[in-house]
């Protein structure tokens, strides 16, 4: 198994270093179970160290665990208006997804931001 891990580690740091999309890939369900598997042990060491060094800086108080803006929205607003902004409306926004096209997407909001200034 530690075989697999250091090639695992070493097909990672090589693609980190220069991405490259491969082909179809024929390998076995085996072999594709025991990379997840790689991958998943190979990040526990750094999530050890980054978990310790913010729980240290949290004892030292130079760091505070605040309420994160995302939690603050989910008190706000109910889960069903999160799902519909995020999943329904805001792809409407975005050029590359958007069903209106990149041109009338862009259009709608250059004409959204323009009545903001209007206002501003």
């Amino acid at each position: 198994m530690s075989d697999v891990i250091v090639m695992t580690f070493h097909a990672l740091w090589d693609f980190i270093k220069k991405p490259t999309e491969l082909g179809k890939d024929n390998t076995s369900l085996q072999i594709k179970i025991g990379t997840c598997l790689a991958l998943f042990l190979i990040q526990i060491p750094p999530l050890l160290v980054l978990m310790s060094l913010i729980g240290g800086l949290e004892q030292l108080g130079l760091w505070e665990e605040d309420m994160h803006s995302l939690q603050k929205i989910f008190q706000e607003m109910e889960p069903v208006l999160i799902f519909l902004f995020a999943v329904i409306v805001a792809p409407l926004f975005d050029p590359n997804t958007s069903p209106f096209g990149a041109d009338v997407s862009h259009r709608w909001i250059g004409t959204i931001r323009s009545m903001g200034r209007g206002y501003a």
